[in-house]
């Protein structure tokens, strides 16, 4: 998605290409393939995981155009958490139409563990993470913002080595060392230049 933002927001929004955050996203990108580097080597595009490889770029592509919205958006000083939530209102009833026409049927746990994480997921993982990940676009532009993504998989390592015994690789520290280096490049801020 970092390399969707760079693009969509060059063209859409005319921002400058940043080479130094290009050079970032290929050193996080290149990070990412050592970590998995297994998964990748094992990849098998078969019909099934092919399609569900083509739902993915769709999703990166229809999230990064999200990303340049929320940039525009706030270009146009409109507030980012009623943004927000209409974005999500439309998002539910996306997802609602996709389940009728899907002829899905519609099954909710009324059990307390269910309803405190929905709770939990609502408004932390939603309101609260969207609209500072939202904030950060604004803040920053749509290409740094979009870093953030790399990091999360460094997190949930963390997290596994932690709770599941995950096993550190040369590998895996090869490419956390890089994701680490290419986001102090991209984020890094350039010095004004002297008159």
């Amino acid at each position: 998605m970092i390399f969707l933002n760079i693009f969509f927001a060059a063209i859409i929004l005319k921002n400058k290409v940043r080479n130094r955050v290009v050079f970032g996203a290929i050193l996080g990108v290149g990070g990412i393939v050592l970590i998995f580097k297994e998964e990748f080597i094992t990849l098998d595009l078969s019909n099934d995981n092919f399609v569900g490889l083509l739902y993915c770029l769709v999703g990166i592509t229809l999230a990064s155009l999200g990303n340049i919205t929320s940039a525009y958006n706030q270009r146009q000083k409109l507030p980012v958490i009623q943004t927000n939530m209409f974005g999500m209102i439309y998002g539910s009833l996306a997802l609602l139409a996709v389940a009728i026409l899907s002829g899905s049927s519609f099954i909710f746990d009324s059990s307390w563990t269910y309803l405190l994480s929905l709770m939990y997921l609502a408004i932390m993982g939603s309101m609260v993470a969207f609209g500072a990940y939202l904030k950060l676009i604004g803040n920053i532009g749509p290409d740094k913002a979009a870093y953030v993504i790399l990091l999360t998989p460094i997190i949930a390592l963390f997290i596994s080595n932690y709770f599941e015994g995950f096993q550190w690789t040369p590998y895996s520290v090869s490419g956390t060392i890089l994701i680490v280096l290419g986001n102090l490049i991209s984020l890094k801020k350039t010095k004004p230049r002297a008159s």
